[in-house]
């Protein structure tokens, strides 16, 4: 184990310690030596890794005698002058520690559960402690804060293992972009009660959460900060060999090549689902949900509350939107609709859903047709759209990628130039006129135009472009090329 300075400034309060830094203090006291006060030699050349003891004369000299505890260029000046006292308490408290880490390597190794690892640290860390994962649901947090000991709001996380909604979303809006940093940070005491000190945690270039520590009274100190860092190392190696998320980000990597086309991961990704109870060839539905505001996300809390219910459901977030893969065999629709409506609701979340499927290689096609769904859809919270009502919008999506322009009637490129050079309206005037069945009573009432300047406007159409309207196969080609341009502009 290493130690600092401030690390030790506590453990000599006995001596009435004051401490100087000249240089940047470092972690890295591994042990400690004596210089005896009956030595006569030169000091020798200093090592980072080493605290030295001596009287503070050997250092200064002409000064009074006192011990000096000496590291790097900083040292810290004790009101005795009883060296084999202080170098006696110095040793204890060495074998003490190095004792103490020992067991936190001993349990980090032996499976020990993440709160386990948190009340290790009550020992050297006075502050509440605890780990969130990216939805923010607390996974574990020191017991020696229990209710009554900081917050009602504290109390709820407690028994809910969330600090609710309404809190994470204030969050979010203020501290979104926290989420990347590799280096500690302070959270003000907004919208949480007390600041905290916070370092996030990654795996493999994930963000999968972060460990917090609460600064209620008196402000963070140096030492409380070195021994934060300790604790967040251990933190960080029992997530590297423990944590359920390394599971949970294959899984993720399964699904997203999936969703990008890559079959050949179809089998993994049936044998991650079977692991969780569905069978092979279930019936499956695709969700699709979206947040209305981006400033509000809470893709990542959303989605560890959906795969709670791991037989019927399986989450992930995915371009920052939820995808939800629902088990129907297990559940329907109808269950998730009542099931989650009011979380998604309440959240400010809305979506599409796709058609029934068996076969995962389909999920791609199945994600455009819920995306479709739910782009097309109002954005009301709460509200899921069934993308059976955007067929039209699929068919366009899908044309969009492979029509040329040759497919594209002609007429519409000429009438669109008519309108551009002569500020005309013969363009919207054809497509009110077929989206009323060709009925010039709808159309005129629908546009707001009389009937007879109507008929005048559709003739003179057919005349310039050489249409015949009363032909089945010019009306579809005319509407397809309208619906598919209206769906690209939009």
């Amino acid at each position: 184990m290493k130690f600092t300075l401030w690390m030790l400034m506590k453990m000599l309060a006995p001596f009435d310690p004051v401490i100087y830094i000249q240089s940047e203090e470092l972690r890295t006291i591994e042990n400690v030596r004596l210089y005896a006060p009956e030595s006569d030699t030169p000091l020798m050349p200093l090592s980072e890794k080493i605290l030295y003891v001596a009287e503070s004369t050997r250092f200064f000299p002409g000064q009074s005698s006192r011990i000096i505890c000496y590291h790097n260029s900083n040292y810290i000046l004790l009101q005795t002058d009883d060296i084999y006292r202080v170098f006696n308490h110095i040793l204890n408290y060495f074998d003490k520690m190095q004792s103490w880490y020992f067991s936190l390597g001993t349990m980090i190794s032996g499976h020990c559960l993440l709160k386990e690892l948190l009340n290790h640290f009550s020992e050297v860390l006075t502050r509440p402690l605890m780990v969130l994962d990216a939805s923010q649901i607390v996974l574990a947090s020191s017991e020696n804060f229990g209710k009554g000991t900081i917050d009602a709001r504290w109390d709820r996380m407690l028994d809910s293992g969330s600090f609710g909604i309404d809190m994470i979303e204030e969050y979010n809006r203020l501290h979104q972009m926290e989420t990347q940093r590799k280096d500690a940070y302070l959270i003000p005491a907004n919208p949480f009660p007390f600041p905290s000190f916070n370092r996030n945690i990654f795996l493999e270039n994930e963000f999968v959460g972060f460990i917090s520590l609460i600064i209620k009274g008196n402000s963070l100190e140096q030492d409380e900060r070195d021994w934060y860092e300790i604790a967040c190392e251990s933190v960080f190696s029992w997530f590297d060999l423990y944590a359920d998320t390394n599971e949970l980000i294959t899984k993720k990597t399964l699904f997203t090549e999936l969703l990008e086309g890559n079959v050949s991961e179809k089998q993994r990704m049936e044998d991650a689902l079977n692991a969780l109870g569905w069978k092979k060839e279930a019936a499956k539905r695709l969700y699709v949900f979206s947040c209305i505001s981006s400033l509000l996300n809470m893709n990542q809390h959303i989605t560890r509350i959906l795969n709670q219910h791991a037989g019927t459901v399986y989450a992930i977030t995915f371009d920052n939107l939820i995808l939800v893969l629902l088990n129907e065999d297990n559940q329907s629709h109808e269950y998730l609709s009542y099931t989650f409506t009011p979380l998604l609701k309440n959240s400010g979340y809305y979506g599409g859903s796709s058609n029934v499927f068996t076969d995962l290689t389909d999920l791609k096609d199945q994600f455009e047709l819920a995306k479709i769904a739910m782009t097309n859809g109002q954005p009301i919270p709460g509200q899921i759209y069934a993308c059976h009502d955007f067929v039209l919008p699929y068919v366009f999506s899908v044309l969009q990628k492979n029509m040329k322009l040759e497919l594209f009637h002609p007429a519409l490129l000429k009438l669109i130039e008519l309108d551009d050079a002569h500020r005309a309206d013969y363009y919207e005037v054809l497509y009110a006129f077929l989206k009323n069945n060709c009925n010039q009573t709808k159309t005129a009432h629908a546009i707001g135009m009389h009937r007879n300047s109507l008929i005048r406007k559709i003739n003179f159409i057919q005349e310039y472009c050489d249409l015949d309207l009363e032909d089945y196969e010019t009306r579809l080609h005319l509407m397809l090329s309208y619906e598919y341009r209206e769906n690209n502009l939009s």
